[in-house]
């Protein structure tokens, strides 16, 4: 048993490719220094070989795209995709300090999806708690003003309450009295994009990454926070 895991470990290996190119190369060199081997198949055997290298450079240059490709999904700004993803969403769930800027970007796509029967959920800072107030604060790069922070996170909540109103959509809103470590946006539970905020950042919050199930664990983590967070929010009916 121990000999057959070996070996089913070394057929998995990423470097498997290269121990039979090295083995065969070393192989067909001795038969040709002692002339075991005519010209033609030594030939042949290095045309083989030839093209074995050029197949192990291929898998290689994957790899190093993959890890490129991993590399950049840590953004500086948001995903171009993220609006037209939330714009055709069915479900869509929000996480994050006020919401000022999301809501005043999609008002027009928001009504359109509580009009058309879509699930929206908004999860945002207690304005009434005056600790949270000014923890959140010093995450936003507009100012760390917490009476401020408050006064946007009412007029949003203002906002959305008269579209759930106008609309009668489906559109659950909760208060936290923590401050979320990230902002997370969910959309059909398929697409996250989440941002980690900074303290006191210069500039916009960063890393920024969007993430699909493909990407694995990580998507899954990412989604797991995101309902953990919410059932720990405060509904919040108007």
């Amino acid at each position: 048993m121990g000999s057959m895991k070996r070996l089913a470990d070394l057929v998995r290996d990423d470097n498997f490719d290269l121990y039979v190119l090295g083995l065969v190369a070393l192989v067909f060199t001795v038969l040709g220094v002692v002339g075991l081997a005519e010209t033609s198949v030594l030939i042949s055997a290095t045309l083989a070989l030839l093209a074995l290298l050029a197949f192990s450079q291929i898998k290689s240059r994957r790899q190093v795209a993959q890890l490129v490709a991993d590399r950049s999904a840590l953004r500086e700004d948001f995903p171009p995709d993220l609006a037209a993803r939330r714009a055709r969403a069915r479900d869509y769930l929000f996480i994050g300090r006020s919401m000022a800027r999301t809501a005043n970007t999609m008002r027009a796509d928001l009504k359109a999806l509580l009009e058309s029967g879509a699930r929206i959920r908004v999860m945002m800072v207690d304005p009434d708690d005056e600790s949270v107030i000014a923890a959140a604060a010093l995450i936003g790069y507009s100012g760390s003003d917490p009476a401020l922070l408050a006064g946007r996170i009412r007029g949003v909540l203002a906002e959305l309450d008269h579209l759930r109103s106008l609309t009668g959509g489906n559109l659950e809103i909760r208060l936290t009295r923590f401050v979320p470590s990230v902002g997370l946006q969910v959309v059909d539970g398929q697409y996250i994009c989440a941002q980690r905020f900074e303290h006191r950042p210069t500039g916009e919050s960063g890393p920024i990454l969007a993430l699909e199930p493909r990407d694995g664990v990580w998507f899954h983590r990412f989604a797991a926070e995101a309902e953990r967070m919410w059932d720990d929010g405060i509904p919040w009916s108007g």
